[in-house]
């Protein structure tokens, strides 16, 4: 498939050797939950947590960089939308570990983290968008929320490959995240508005 194709070599060499051997996969596996493990292990001072670090705030020199290549790229996108007569719009996805059905479990990694909440990303943007007069939709918080409340998985699950609580949004995510951005666009949309107003 095209999207196979478009992987690493290293991973479609990975994928095709799990995908024909129960042997590999079920040797995969453990390995997988070690690095997540060990993603888990946040030094109390210091760089290099992968994405973890993206929870700690701009206090890590590599991530304030990244923030402010972030920001500029985002802020000459809202000026290209705007100079197109369109009205640009701000929403973000969430990181597995911001959306854990389990509340005890994002009360450790806060606490390891050294950090109020797991939602710095969408405070940070949330600030962003008000400078820059741009609407902004964070997920995280309400996802969050509706995980922990009906104890389900929003990354991961579609596969053996990759199990509930890791890698990208999955299906539920989709679903529950689809009206709250729709929601804010229809009630908040000046261009909505202006296009309800004509008809």
């Amino acid at each position: 498939s095209r999207v196979f194709a478009d992987q690493p070599w290293r991973i479609r060499v990975r994928m095709a050797l799990t995908e024909r051997s129960r042997l590999l996969m079920l040797l995969y596996r453990p390995w997988v939950a070690f690095r997540d493990w060990q993603r888990t292990q946040v030094p109390s001072s210091g760089e290099g947590n992968d994405g973890l670090d993206a929870l700690r705030g701009a206090t890590v020199s590599r991530i304030a960089a990244e923030w402010a290549v972030t920001e500029a790229t985002l802020a000459r996108l809202a000026d290209k939308v705007r100079s197109a007569g369109a009205e640009p719009w701000l929403t973000s996805v969430t990181m597995a570990e911001q959306v854990d059905p389990d509340p005890t479990r994002r009360r450790g990694l806060q606490d390891r983290l050294g950090v109020p909440d797991l939602f710095y990303p969408e405070h940070r943007l949330a600030d962003f968008a008000a400078q820059r007069q741009m609407p902004y939709v964070p997920l995280a918080p309400d996802l969050a929320a509706i995980a922990a409340e009906r104890g389900i998985y929003l990354h991961g699950g579609m596969n053996a490959r990759v199990p509930g609580g890791q890698g990208h949004w999955n299906a539920v995510a989709q679903q529950l995240a689809a009206p709250i951005v729709a929601g804010r666009i229809c009630r908040e949309s000046a261009a909505v508005a202006s296009a309800r107003a004509r008809d």
